[in-house]
């Protein structure tokens, strides 16, 4: 039982490691977004 347990949580381990560094390897690009210029409004500044 106790042997069982050791090996299925090394098991997990390894996957755990593994997706890690595939993820790591062939990590998702950055998804571009336009930029939106804001300009100030005075109507809304306090004096």
């Amino acid at each position: 039982m106790n042997r069982a347990l050791v090996m299925l949580l090394a098991a997990c381990a390894l996957i755990i490691i593994v997706a890690l560094v595939v993820l790591g390897v062939f990590a998702p690009g950055p998804v571009p977004h336009p930029v939106e210029k804001v300009l100030p409004n005075e109507r809304f500044q306090s004096r």
